[in-house]
């Protein structure tokens, strides 16, 4: 992977964010942001995870 992905992930997060607060002001809106902002983290830790296991298994 680049260098450069885990800003342009972090800056389309915000993106993301952002758009839905400002399309759907109220608490959907909020909630909807709140949601692509875990999912986003979640998908980054299990990723990390990952390749730090198939890192491991290549070790042994």
């Amino acid at each position: 992977m680049s260098d450069y992905f885990a800003p342009i992930a972090i800056g389309v997060l915000v993106i993301v964010a952002i758009l839905a607060i400002v399309f759907n002001p109220g608490f959907t809106g909020v909630l909807y942001a709140l949601v692509v902002i875990v999912g986003a983290c979640t998908v980054w830790l299990l990723r990390q995870l990952y390749l730090a296991e198939s890192e491991r298994q290549d070790d042994r």
